[in-house]
């Protein structure tokens, strides 16, 4: 009986030792704040781009109207794994624009061909439709530079494995 206590208890402590050294790393969450000279900037996309590794996902949020974001990988809001990350901040999808989904989901909802297609008259739709875009798009006048990760200004953040908040402070001028 006792020999049995005592491989009971050998094989306890190894599947603990082992479950702890097989852990998922943590994605602390990581929140902040985007300014355009001292005023809240939202609609922006942040981007965290891996400067060590890089092997993982890419960190990205959406700043709200009141310029808060919440960083995330797999989900909006999972947090950011621990290391170092040039940010890039990006003009955000216009207000109205619907996100479409996954391709493959539209390919299954599509039916049978009902006939011909007028070529030019569906690119002239979408010629209209990109206008629209670039046109709402120039009215934002996002600064270029922090959408460009080879020359923003943005502070470096580093992570680590505790939850972050940090402020994403831009300037009209930038260049």
């Amino acid at each position: 009986m006792r020999r049995l206590s005592h491989a009971v208890m050998l094989c306890l402590a190894m599947l603990l030792l082992g479950t702890a050294c097989n852990r998922v790393p943590q994605h602390p969450p990581v929140r902040g704040v985007v300014t355009m000279d001292g005023e809240p900037y939202g609609n922006v996309l942040v981007t965290f781009m891996p400067l060590e590794g890089g092997g993982g996902l890419t960190p990205v949020g959406k700043a709200d109207d009141s310029g808060k974001f919440i960083m995330g990988t797999e989900a909006e809001d999972n947090g950011v794994l621990p290391g170092k990350y040039k940010v890039v901040v990006a003009a955000g999808p216009p207000k109205e624009s619907k996100g479409t989904g996954h391709p493959s989901e539209a390919f299954q909802k599509k039916g049978p061909a009902t006939g011909k297609v007028d070529a030019n008259k569906e690119f002239k739709k979408l010629e209209k439709d990109s206008t629209q875009a670039a046109k709402t798009a120039k009215a934002k006048s996002h600064p270029a530079i922090y959408s460009d990760p080879a020359r923003t200004p943005l502070e470096i953040v580093e992570v680590g494995t505790s939850a972050k908040e940090i402020k994403l402070e831009l300037k009209s001028a930038a260049k």
